[in-house]
């Protein structure tokens, strides 16, 4: 009886590591082997959106794939990161049963693709599950390609993502896909995702530049700095109109080329909510903005409030969202979280504080009594100067006081974002 239940104790333990055996970490990556995940963050194929590891032997690649879909493919083209000409190996749900469909593919076209059949030599040691709503699975591939399959491993190659929906058994379109923006070498740990990864980290610095840097000096001169230069001005231009619609237009490009680039790094629109959501809000906001100034009245136009109310909120609007998804940009990015978080609650208290001094000294400023007729005392002018010398020191020390908030909370969390993902 002991013999029995000691067999079937071996049964269920090696059970126990066959249905766990398909769970796919990212552990290891960059060191032991080569990685690419949507999102980025992620950490196994139960939360990633699209997962594919891959470990290089000496005559074959070990390749393990997942996604919260119905089929994930990973492709090989030569030529360019498109579907077309792409050596494919893709793992599908069948129809019904358990049995995970693993097979090769050439797709000669953007019509749904046909499998290979026989499966070529070159593609052995596959295995596979569907459970909870996710694809798993692994495959060996040759290096050097068998009948039937186009490209040699051994050369970069361009990397194709995708994943989709299976129906009565048929590979339907892809509803996601993407792939590496330059040639990969699989045989390496460390080629598609470090660089592709530029891409996001280069749109969340533009974002952070953008809406912690030059939107808050720029919203602050205009609203504070408008009489501090006096009728100074810069080429044509008062000093704080340059300044400000200096600031804005370097926050509008960054906004519009950031978008651009995790577009490209995504391969589409993202699947990490809220974040992209409001990142569109933001990116409809800032363009906007430039083009009702176009059409803004003259000053002293009898309809010039409308434009400056209609302005004025957008411009908030804009800012709160925009540093509403630097806090959730920076979390994504500093993975830790609490380094970038703590950076980001420092930045807005002091931001609140410096708003409400500025804000205070505007109301005094505005209540202070008349100047004294020229013809009252010398002295009481005199005092009436140095009072007013006074408060134009304030207002310039607040005003440093946030361009240096500013400068020195972009560059920390730069750094933050720089040092945890170079690790």
């Amino acid at each position: 009886m002991s013999g029995n239940c000691n067999i079937y104790l071996l049964i269920f333990i090696l059970g126990l590591g066959v249905s766990s055996g398909l769970e796919i970490s990212k552990s290891g990556c960059k060191e032991t082997k080569g990685c690419v995940s949507f999102p980025y963050d992620c950490k196994g194929s139960s939360d990633c959106n699209y997962l594919v590891t891959y470990v290089a032997g000496k005559d074959s690649v070990y390749f393990e794939m997942s996604a919260k879909d119905d089929w994930v493919s990973i492709g090989f083209n030569q030529d360019k990161a498109g579907m077309v000409g792409t050596d494919a190996i893709i793992c599908s749900r069948p129809a019904s049963g358990s049995s995970i469909l693993i097979g090769h593919y050439y797709l000669s076209s953007k019509n749904t693709p046909t499998i290979t059949t026989p499966t070529p030599t070159g593609l052995f040691n596959t295995s596979g599950e569907f459970n909870g709503g996710i694809i798993r699975c692994s495959f060996t591939r040759n290096k050097v390609p068998s009948s039937n399959m186009k490209y040699d491993l051994s050369n970069k190659q361009y990397l194709v993502y995708a994943r989709g929906e299976v129906a009565s058994g048929i590979l339907q379109y892809h509803s996601w896909k993407s792939s590496s923006s330059n040639k990969v070498d699989v045989l390496a740990t460390t080629g598609a995702e470090s660089r592709k990864r530029a891409l996001l980290l280069t749109h969340g610095a533009l974002m952070l530049i953008a809406w912690v840097g030059f939107a808050t000096v720029g919203m602050a001169t205009a609203r504070y700095m408008r009489t501090f230069w006096g009728d100074s001005k810069i080429m044509s231009l008062l000093v704080w109109f340059q300044i400000h619609r200096s600031c804005m237009v370097i926050v509008v490009l960054s906004t519009i080329i950031s978008t651009i680039l995790v577009f490209v790094y995504v391969g589409g629109w993202s699947e990490i909510g809220a974040h992209a959501y409001i990142g569109i809000a933001v990116l409809v906001l800032a363009v906007l903005q430039p083009m009702i100034a176009v059409f803004r009245p003259h000053p002293g136009d009898d309809k010039r409030y409308i434009f400056n109310m209609v302005h004025q909120t957008i411009a908030f609007i804009a800012s709160v969202l925009g540093i509403v998804n630097c806090f959730l940009g920076v979390e994504a990015l500093t993975e830790t979280h609490r380094s970038g978080f703590v950076v980001m609650i420092i930045f807005v208290v002091v931001n609140f504080l410096l708003t409400v001094a500025f804000e205070v000294y505007m109301w005094k400023d505005k209540s202070k009594p008349p100047p004294p007729h020229p013809n009252d005392d010398q002295g009481m002018q005199v005092e009436e100067e140095e009072r007013s010398n006074g408060r134009e020191i304030v207002r310039k020390v607040l005003y440093v006081c946030w361009i240096l908030l500013a400068f020195v909370c972009c560059v920390v969390l730069l750094v933050l974002i720089g040092r945890k993902n170079s690790r």
